[in-house]
């Protein structure tokens, strides 16, 4: 039996953390029928049993007590590193643009610079 990625973990519809199995796929959740783990949850890997040698497994209660707070924790923190690449993201396009026009203008100047030492050197030289 491997044991799934708990270190990388994503979100389920329901903003919970799920563990991802060898596949690197969330994990499937089920309920214990089992005399010796009536109603306990757990999770296995969605292929299981279909010809695939995965077969990763973790009981619910286990998984969530490395995440505390039954895998809500991690939720606001995660929602808000997403919006937070989002403005980043959006303020470096920004930048790259303004950069872009500043550099055009530095283009224009040094130009503008190389004209007049030009014409400078031009009339150095007939005055001569």
């Amino acid at each position: 039996m491997s044991q799934p990625n708990c270190s990388t973990s994503c979100l389920s519809s329901n903003g919970r953390l799920t563990p991802k199995c060898g596949h690197n796929v969330s994990m499937k959740l089920f309920v214990s029928k089992s005399v010796a783990n009536p109603e306990r949850k757990y999770w296995k890997c969605k292929f299981w049993g279909k010809g695939d040698d995965c077969n990763a497994f973790v009981w619910d209660d286990e998984f969530f007590d490395d995440f505390g707070d039954n895998g809500h924790s991690d939720v606001v923190s995660v929602e808000l590193m997403s919006k937070l690449e989002r403005d980043i993201a959006l303020k470096m396009e920004a930048m790259e643009k303004k950069m872009d026009e500043l550099q055009k203008k530095l283009n224009y100047v040094l130009v503008g610079f190389i004209c007049l030492l030009v014409h400078f050197l031009l009339s150095s030289c007939k005055n001569s």
